[in-house]
């Protein structure tokens, strides 16, 4: 630290003897004033970047990144400048910058000498879906709001991520116009991402700290203490209780997972707490029956009752699929004879022409951790129908098919993961594949047994006497 106030000092050192510093900086502060700067420093970096180019084919290890130096600081500048002219609503000039970015340089990396790294390419479609989320809420254009195709492995997760971070964010900040406004768009128009995800489901299971702080007693209570402050401020909107509803079963589910003594006591007193905020609302929308299927398996209610509350709800709102989700995930957590119930739904989806319907079913399931125990259960053809029909419907969707070849793995039907994962190496989705990422290099880049050639049948010999 000496030495760099040292150099800082110097007047003939060079302008930038750290990019990755600098682009660490301008990147947080986005602070239009360092556009310049950041064009200076790409000017000096960017030719020598090009050139390393065809020798990063892949993201690399912190320590061999250091070995690409100009591509990573080129990189790391560039996700800079596109952020800062996103924020602040520049699409033009950011548009030039993210096309190179991704053309030129998709596996760079932001670097820090703790050794943590980001993914350019990665932050980038973050950005792009945040911007473009907050300028449509701000302008109260909630029927211009489309999500894109994917354009990459990134482009899928990140559309769900921002869909959940706009939402928990603004309300954190105390922007409750904003989180008000976006739950009432996703709502209304009945917002989905390109790989199907219902908006107001992802507003929902946002309200939670973010994965980092889950352990943090102190920041469960400051997402409890904005959403009663969001409340106040919007007394009669319906989106703020049914936000505290959620948060009180995340809440519970965190205690109930914790291992403190006291966990299953406040598990049921937070479970029972958001069972009754949903029994004062009225059964006027989709997320009043999906929060209250799952409310209602938490509290230990009986499955009957559970399936009447689904029944009314898919009957006043049959096209909101969550629900069959939520009723799954409710079974699941009931026990053996819930398994046994879960099961038939999906087997019943199958059957009765809804199989990709299942399929994200059985998705969300593995990504609750909630399969394990329901996985006997499923007929192993209802399960193969689901995935297959699941494929054939978002053909394109690269975050679909990385999630059902996930699905597949996990249920021991290689040969089906091989085909969902098939044309997807290098683009599944790296944070469902953590810790697994032999086997989905494995899969994406096996060919399938169809498309391997025939051996040739042996000759046979012509017979003889013996």
């Amino acid at each position: 630290m000496i030495e760099q106030a040292v150099r800082e000092r110097l007047t003939t050192r060079q302008v930038y003897d750290d990019l990755q510093a600098a682009a660490h900086y301008w990147y947080e502060s986005r602070n239009m004033a360092n556009l310049p700067a950041m064009d200076e420093a790409l000017e000096k970096v960017l030719p020598e970047a090009l050139k390393q180019a065809p020798g990063v084919t892949n993201f690399q290890t912190w320590e061999d990144a250091h070995l690409y130096k100009a591509y990573h600081d080129a990189g790391a500048v560039l996700l800079a400048k596109c952020y800062t002219l996103l924020y602040y609503g520049d699409i033009e000039q950011a548009r030039p910058c993210v096309k190179l970015l991704t053309e030129k340089l998709p596996y760079s990396m932001m670097l820090e000498r703790n050794r943590y790294l980001r993914w350019t390419r990665n932050a980038v479609r973050y950005h792009e879906h945040m911007c473009a989320m907050y300028a449509a809420i701000v302008a109260l254009k909630a029927k211009t709001v489309v999500f894109p195709p994917e354009r990459d492995e990134f482009d899928g997760p990140a559309q769900r991520l921002a869909s959940r971070h706009m939402a928990i964010l603004r309300l954190k900040e105390g922007n409750y116009d904003a989180v008000e406004r976006w739950a009432q768009m996703a709502d209304t128009q009945k917002l989905r991402t390109c790989s199907g995800d219902w908006v107001i489901s992802l507003i929902y299971e946002s309200m939670q700290p973010e994965e980092e702080e889950l352990h943090s007693e102190a920041a469960w209570k400051e997402v409890g203490d904005a959403i009663h402050t969001w409340q106040a401020n919007k007394p009669k909107s319906s989106y703020a209780k049914i936000a505290e509803a959620n948060f009180l079963s995340h809440w519970a589910w965190h205690a109930l997972t914790s291992g403190r003594p006291e966990g299953y006591s406040d598990f049921r007193q937070r479970s029972d707490q958001g069972r009754k905020i949903m029994e004062g609302l009225k059964p006027d929308s989709p997320a009043w029956y999906s929060t209250t299927i799952i409310l209602m398996a938490q509290t230990g209610a009986k499955l009957m009752d559970i399936a009447k509350v689904f029944s009314d709800g898919n009957e006043s709102f049959a096209d909101f699929s969550p629900l069959y989700r939520d009723l799954c995930i409710g079974f699941a957590r009931c026990g053996e004879d819930g398994g046994v119930a879960c099961a038939g739904v999906i087997h019943h989806l199958v059957g009765d022409g809804h199989p990709a319907q299942a399929a994200r079913i059985l998705w969300r399931l593995c990504y609750t951790g909630d399969l394990a125990t329901v996985q006997a259960r499923i007929d192993v053809d209802d399960a193969r129908s689901a995935i297959e029909a699941a494929l054939a419907a978002w053909p394109d969707s690269l975050e679909l098919h990385s999630d059902m070849g996930f699905v597949a793995i996990t249920m021991s039907q290689k040969d089906l993961a091989r085909k969902a994962m098939q044309g997807l190496a290098g683009k599944w989705n790296r944070s469902t594949w953590r810790g697994r990422e032999d086997l989905a290099i494995s899969l994406a880049t096996a060919k399938s047994k169809a498309a391997e050639p025939q051996a040739a049948p042996l000759p046979m010999a012509k017979p003889t006497a013996q």
